[in-house]
């Protein structure tokens, strides 16, 4: 059996585009475990004015200490979120 050019040519297109709706469905459940993950993380922080009265009184309390790579990271993440905005 011989199969024509064009066969052969619907065949690749064909397969492309059935490869195309995959990886779109697993990019579509990887963002929903992103998505839970964060939500998950979101929901188990502290409230923000919580943070802040327990900072505020490890500062004045003369406990609040950070590292030089811990204030890096922070800066880092600082800057790429500023970029995401």
């Amino acid at each position: 059996m011989i199969i024509s050019r064009e066969e052969c040519q619907h065949a690749v297109k064909r397969s492309a585009r059935e490869s195309a709706r995959v990886d779109n469905a697993v990019i579509r459940l990887v963002e929903a475990d992103v998505i839970t993950s964060v939500t998950a993380n979101v929901n188990h922080m502290p409230d923000r004015e919580d943070r802040v009265r327990e900072l505020r009184a490890q500062v004045e309390s003369g406990t609040y200490h950070r590292t030089g790579e811990e204030i890096a990271v922070a800066m880092g993440r600082r800057a790429l979120a500023d970029r995401i905005r």
